[in-house]
């Protein structure tokens, strides 16, 4: 069905569309419908025919226009790889597994590749798509062939490893990702280098839901995109409780700004030949006690 093929883009999570078997037959149509229950998370799209006459077409044609439409919602148009729904499906399951004591752990990488919004204005956007589409091969190069690798969003992938030995494991993976991208690769007569940083979280009992294992990969992503290299981090415990000091800490100084609460000091810089002033350094202080004393790297600038 080239034709078909044709009009199946990626659809959103929720949503739906009509297809028809082509040109010469728009009496019938089938519709696949995909939306997010959460209450049942391993729910499939649903495909039924649109109302309308039924054309003669065999029954093979349309088990293969079934199978076309459920490979459309579930894959990135682009990549080819597993979408969102399906890896968080995928998850879910996973996490089943082990709530019943049938499954081993498993881990989930974040993987944020760099550079793709530079390429993207500098060769256009189908020089970035190309870029996806080759760092795609290369994940899924890395891998098992049971474990997932999934576009999550953007310049975003997400990486399922079941049945992990132990926590080694996931940091070889993540090795062996992080030497594949740096292999140079060719877009468009430019040769460049695609760096990724990568977050780890490895499967536990507090993990409700597949959310909370993405959460906590994202998490460990951020450290390692903080250290301003490539590489990864493992999640712990005490990426929480920065997390949260974080959000807090940035809550308080919106209050702070909004009741004004802030005041300037110019302190002198002196130059050491001759004892005059060279400068001034501004210091921005709040009234407040309430919110200690932190500095963090990268974050100084603009307070509004």
């Amino acid at each position: 069905m080239p034709a078909l093929r044709a009009h199946t883009g990626p659809l959103a999570d929720t949503g739906s569309a009509q297809f028809g078997t082509g040109p010469a037959a728009p009496e019938r149509r089938w519709a696949v419908t995909v939306g997010r229950d959460d209450a049942n998370l391993s729910s499939s799209p649903s495909i039924a025919p649109a109302p309308g006459p039924a054309p003669e077409s065999s029954d093979g044609d349309l088990r293969r226009l079934q199978d076309e439409l459920l490979h459309a919602a579930l894959h990135d148009g682009l990549t080819g790889l597993a979408n969102r729904r399906l890896f968080l499906d995928r998850l879910q399951g996973a996490l089943a597994q082990r709530v019943q004591g049938q499954g081993r752990p498993f881990g989930v990488l974040f993987v944020d590749v760099d550079r793709f919004k530079s390429i993207n204005e500098s060769l256009g956007f189908e020089a970035g798509d190309q870029l996806l589409v080759e760092v795609a091969r290369r994940l899924e190069a890395c891998l098992r062939s049971r474990d997932t690798v999934a576009r999550f969003g953007g310049d975003e992938f997400t990486v399922l490893l079941e049945h992990l030995e132990d926590e080694a494991e996931a940091v070889r993976v993540a090795d062996r990702i992080l030497a594949r991208l740096q292999d140079r690769l060719e877009i468009q007569g430019h040769r460049v280098v695609a760096h990724a940083c990568i977050g780890i979280a490895l499967s536990k009992p507090a993990h409700a839901r597949p959310e909370d294992v993405v959460r906590d990969a994202d998490r460990a992503l951020q450290k390692a995109k903080a250290l301003g290299k490539p590489g990864f981090q493992v999640f712990d415990s005490a990426m929480e409780g920065r997390a949260m000091s974080l959000a807090q800490l940035e809550a308080a100084l919106r209050h702070a700004l909004d009741r004004e609460e802030f005041r300037t000091h110019y302190q002198p810089i002196v130059s050491v030949k001759g004892g005059k002033v060279a400068g001034f350094e501004v210091l921005l202080w709040r009234r407040s006690p309430a919110v200690p004393e932190r500095r963090e790297p990268g974050r100084t600038g603009p307070v509004q």
